[in-house]
């Protein structure tokens, strides 16, 4: 089922909560197509996205280094 549009301002139609839930209940090759649709709309979107989550595992290594 398609989360509900809200009413956000462009380019947030889709609550954060609402995309959350349907990206759990994607399968691993669904989540893999999706990634590469977005890659394909806007590569400078997804290297940035790319790179937050490298600097955040970085970030949770390191806590998890001195803890």
């Amino acid at each position: 089922m398609i989360p509900a549009q809200t009413t956000k301002p462009y380019p947030f139609r889709l609550s954060t909560a609402d995309a959350d839930a349907f990206l759990d209940t994607l399968t691993e090759a669904e989540a893999r197509s999706m990634l590469m649709e977005l890659l394909g709309r806007d590569e400078d979107a997804f290297i940035t996205a790319m790179e937050r989550v490298e600097r955040t595992r970085a970030r949770y290594a390191e806590a998890v280094r001195n803890a």
